[in-house]
């Protein structure tokens, strides 16, 4: 129901404004893989309408990233732990050119909650 969902979204807000342009969220994600120190071989963003009136749009983030196996997959962790409301719509990992490195091409969805008052 309406109402369920209303309530949902309420609980989940601080985890849900975390991001609340595909702007910050396109410098957030490609800030973090800076930060880590993985290779980034691909990173394309876009913002994307959805079919929920309370989230009416998310930020989408399509990233190559190849790096150690332990590092690529604590750094997924650690993003999904910091970003609870993400979705990890597309995961496919594969093995990387040398050593202990895995390829990740991973398709990840961040919310754009409405604002109040937005149309």
């Amino acid at each position: 129901s309406s109402a369920a969902q209303l309530a949902y979204l309420q609980a989940w807000e601080p985890a849900l404004v975390a991001v609340d342009t595909p702007e910050a969220g396109e410098l957030d994600i490609s800030g973090r893989i800076k930060q880590s120190g993985i290779i980034s071989l691909a990173q394309r963003f876009e913002a994307v309408a959805t079919k929920n009136a309370n989230i009416p749009r998310v930020v989408r983030a399509n990233l190559t990233l190849e790096d150690d196996y332990a590092r690529t997959l604590n750094w997924l962790g650690q993003l999904e732990h910091d970003f609870p409301a993400a979705r990890v719509s597309n995961l496919r990992i594969t093995r990387g050119q040398s050593g202990n490195d895995i390829r990740m091409d991973l398709v990840l969805d961040l919310p754009l909650l409405k604002k109040e008052g937005a149309q």
